[in-house]
């Protein structure tokens, strides 16, 4: 069971983090390129550029959160293949 619920959750987090280098990163530094323009010839504030920028770097972290927790599913699923229970995992009768 704890293979399965692993295996979605790095399925989970490989989706998510498509989306967000695929859609969400790309749209988001479109933004920011054309809140610039608009800044600097003036057609908008300096609030709305910080903002577009802001949005950018939220979606960044967010990939390296994702990335992060692929690294640590996967790491769990190699100990589980190998059959190391992960740390949190309680101890079976007779193995202690």
């Amino acid at each position: 069971m704890e293979f399965a619920e692993k295996s979605y959750a790095y399925r989970e987090v490989n989706r998510n983090l498509g989306l967000l280098r695929e859609q969400l990163i790309p749209k988001a530094q479109r933004s920011l390129e054309i809140a610039r323009s608009a800044y600097l010839s003036g057609k908008t504030d300096f609030f709305n550029l910080l903002d577009a920028e802001r949005s950018l770097l939220e979606f960044r972290l967010a990939e390296i959160d994702a990335r992060t927790q692929r690294e640590l599913t996967l790491s769990d699923l190699s100990l589980l293949i190998a059959g190391v229970p992960p740390a949190n995992a309680p101890l079976l009768p007779g193995n202690k």
